[in-house]
């Protein structure tokens, strides 16, 4: 039997089998042992399902971020990959075959004596390959590597002994000067700079990431439209997404967005 019964403005259904009629308007309720008004009980009904409806939204948000998180994983190491196979290429690969073919010629050289299981080395790699994408287009600057484990030999020729080791080796010249300072693409370009006559910069990757202000912060992140998502390496990986959008938000400078967010130190929101 199907009673029909009306609660908050609202009619809702009944089933008596399930909950069993103990008066005219009374119901067992979550079988205690009381019974309540049938108005009340439509109440309590509606709100039970306002939950449900709440956790099952919840869920699926949960399992939306986690399909997020896992392309932005996967997105970050595609794009790494992408940006280490592209810059190892504006750093020359030496040998015994090639080196006197390309250092000592008609441009200076800094070339990196290394050994891949050297954590030195390993340390050093991001910022000697930023340092030859920067130094690609300088006609008379070669930055080049040579693996001293591959190639024993060359290395023990000029000397190496330790890992890694950085050279100069001047425009026509196969007579080195080794390099003693920091390790980073700043310091090794103004090296280079100085050695080489040159005067590159580092070059930086422009920023895909939207910076949020009060006057954009409610169009893009309650956009339901668009997945919000605060990752400054991630960004480029997804600038052709249309409907994903990568923000950052100044909190100390926006204090009132980031109370309106409930944000609490260095925070991603999705």
């Amino acid at each position: 039997m199907q009673e029909e019964i009306f609660g908050d403005g609202e009619k809702l259904s009944l089933n008596t089998p399930t909950w069993p009629m103990l008066a005219n308007d009374y119901f067992d309720y979550k079988g205690c042992n009381k019974t309540v008004p049938r108005d009340k009980y439509a109440v309590e009904l509606k709100s039970r399902r306002k939950k449900t409806a709440k956790k099952t939204r919840k869920k699926k948000k949960m399992e939306k971020y986690q399909i997020w998180s896992s392309r932005i994983v996967l997105g970050a190491v595609a794009f790494a990959l992408l940006f280490l196979a592209a810059s190892a290429d504006d750093v020359v690969v030496l040998s015994e075959e090639n080196f006197e073919k390309e250092v000592g010629q008609d441009r200076g050289a800094l070339v990196e004596f290394y050994a891949p299981w050297c954590g030195h080395c390993k340390k050093l790699a991001p910022e000697y390959e930023k340092l030859g994408s920067s130094f690609k287009k300088a006609k008379s600057v070669l930055i080049g590597k040579v693996d001293c484990d591959e190639h024993k030999s060359l290395c023990s020729k000029y000397g190496v002994s330790g890992y890694p080791t950085l050279q100069w080796f001047p425009k026509g010249s196969l007579e080195p000067k080794k390099y003693e300072g920091p390790r980073t693409a700043e310091s090794l370009a103004e090296f280079v700079n100085t050695e080489g006559g040159t005067n590159v910069k580092i070059a930086t990757a422009p920023s895909n990431v939207v910076v949020l202000t009060p006057e954009n912060f409610n169009e893009i992140v309650l956009d339901e439209t668009k997945d919000v998502l605060t990752y400054e390496k991630v960004a480029t990986a997804f600038k052709l997404e249309e409907n994903v959008v990568i923000a950052n938000l100044d909190a100390d400078k926006y204090r009132d967005l980031a109370e309106k967010s409930e944000l609490r130190g260095p925070s991603a929101r999705l």
